[in-house]
């Protein structure tokens, strides 16, 4: 049985639970069960929960017997700010909430003030080959083993990686799915794994294409000081006959959208890693 945990943005992804569950059957089947969920958000602190949403979320969350993972983005000072009256009051109600950080700054930061929290190695610190623009992926996996190699794997498959996070004080890492992996086993982490789906991100940064859309001219495509947030109501579909599977951006970041084979590969690899599956379907437009 797969443990799935399902990323929510708010309380109203709880009414829809009977069509996230229909969604994710049809993307993995049936064997699996929800034992937990994510709130937060990786990418940006502007998509961060209000304190008010934050504790109805955990409320309901302990009404279901659900266990709960907070979602760090990268922050800057402003961020921070913002984060740490979320903490605080994720601390306050439980010490022991797993939280996912993404930058190295944020990992010291939590460690020293919040030193119960369970901690896991947010995806953005694994970095690895989403190039949607390669051609022949085949033939680039017979040309050699470096290459194959570098298709096919990520940060986290490192084993001086996996020994460094036990050294911080890491119990899991959370990761995507990379769009070229193959079927090759690979090597069992002692961390626990954690795989998003239905995509993985290609690429973020702190320059909001959505966002710049209703800035004036001369704040175009620069770093914003106000967000209405419109990554909650629209994203960007990107289209091309070169690109071998379906991209779309939501807010700072591009996506990817898992094919078929990739979604049997993430079965497999949650078989074979034990591994805990997150379905953002509902998170990211």
């Amino acid at each position: 049985m797969i443990n799935v945990g399902v990323h929510l943005r708010d309380t109203k992804g709880f009414l829809q639970l009977d069509k996230i569950y229909e969604d994710i059957r049809g993307l993995i089947g049936s064997s699996w069960e929800l034992s937990r969920i994510y709130t937060g958000d990786e990418f940006c602190a502007n998509r961060l929960p209000s304190l008010t949403e934050l504790n109805k979320v955990c409320e309901l969350a302990e009404d279901r017997n659900l266990e709960l993972t907070f979602l760090i983005p990268y922050l800057t000072d402003w961020g921070q700010e913002t984060c740490s009256r979320l903490l605080d009051a994720l601390y306050k109600k439980n010490p022991s909430t797993e939280v996912v950080v993404n930058d190295w700054g944020t990992l010291v930061y939590v460690q020293n003030k919040y030193p119960s929290f369970k901690l896991a190695l947010g995806r953005l610190l694994n970095k690895g080959f989403k190039d949607p623009r390669l051609q022949n992926v085949d033939d680039v996996f017979l040309l050699s083993e470096e290459l194959a190699e570098l298709l096919n794997t990520g940060t986290f498959d490192s084993v001086e990686l996996q020994n460094s996070a036990k050294v911080f004080g890491f119990s899991r890492m959370e990761r995507d799915l990379f769009p070229y992996e193959k079927h090759d086993q690979k090597a069992v982490s002692e961390i626990k794994i954690s795989y998003y789906f239905p995509f993985g991100y290609i690429t973020t940064g702190r320059v909001c294409l959505l966002s710049s859309l209703e800035a004036p001219k001369n704040r175009k495509f620069t770093i914003q000081d106000r967000c209405t947030q419109p990554c909650n109501k629209l994203h960007l579909r990107m289209k091309s006959k070169e690109i071998p599977f379906e991209i779309f951006q939501g807010g700072n970041t591009v996506f990817y959208l898992y094919t078929k084979p990739m979604l049997e590969l993430l079965v497999t690899r949650a078989e074979l890693d034990k591994a805990r599956l997150v379905y953002q379907g509902q998170a990211i437009p």
